[in-house]
């Protein structure tokens, strides 16, 4: 099989630092292996709301600034449960994964926050 080779793709060491990885069938191997798995992936559930924080492994920041490669979104639940993934309500991306975690508490409170918003007009 051929190697191809490209750039702006990444994956995560032990620790959780990003490691550039060329290699694009090598990162697909990764990335499928580590897809949703606590090494890259956070999320939460309440009331009406899913908060997600993922390490996106390939660079958002198109060249602009530095690295981007972890993101948190907020989605509102659908009656069945699952969340709305075409409707984000709240998106915010990050360059390091310290600040992908301090995002994403921040992303549980306005989460909880708005859970409380949400109730509170259901009662009315």
């Amino acid at each position: 099989m051929e190697t191809i080779n490209v750039r702006g793709h990444y994956t995560l060491d032990e620790q959780g630092n990003p490691v550039e990885e060329i290699n694009l069938l090598k990162w697909a191997e990764w990335s499928e292996r580590n897809y949703q798995t606590p090494l890259t992936h956070k999320s939460k559930y309440f009331r009406r709301l899913y908060v997600s924080t993922s390490f996106l492994g390939m660079d958002h920041s198109f060249g602009r600034r530095n690295l981007v490669l972890w993101e948190t979104m907020i989605f509102k639940r659908k009656t069945s449960g699952e969340p709305d993934f075409y409707l984000p309500l709240h998106t915010k991306r990050y360059e390091t994964k310290t600040e992908s975690e301090v995002g994403h508490k921040k992303a549980l409170k306005l989460a909880k926050l708005n859970n409380v918003r949400i109730m509170k007009r259901m009662t009315l």
